[in-house]
């Protein structure tokens, strides 16, 4: 691999994962993975786990994020973690653009 890498996200082909919910796989190397989301307004992420941890921020929008049965709400500016294993889902309250790092990288995102 490469010791420098660059991505633009413009070059970067969207797939919709799941009704209303868009990704963008930006960059990656074995360890961590960093995944541009777009959730449109009205969209739920099921509950789901996964080995990987992964880290966010709230770039615009606004999500009712669910947490081992928990919800808060993220807004622009907030970051979380989930750590591996954890169920977590969400509710899109208004179209937002998340950035997620999931470590180690996700093999089914490549």
């Amino acid at each position: 691999m490469a010791d420098f890498i660059k991505i633009s996200s413009n070059n970067v082909k969207e797939i919709e994962a799941i009704d209303g919910i868009f990704r963008k796989t930006l960059v990656y190397s074995d360890q961590m993975m960093m995944v541009q989301f777009k959730l449109l307004k009205g969209a739920n992420l099921p509950v789901h786990s996964h080995p990987h941890e992964q880290m966010g921020f709230i770039i615009s929008g606004k999500l009712e994020f669910n947490v081992n049965g928990k919800s808060e709400i993220l807004n622009p500016g907030d970051s979380y973690l989930v750590k591996s294993n954890i169920e977590h889902g969400a509710k899109v309250l208004e179209t937002a653009i998340v950035i997620d790092i999931f470590t180690p990288a996700r093999d089914d995102y490549k």
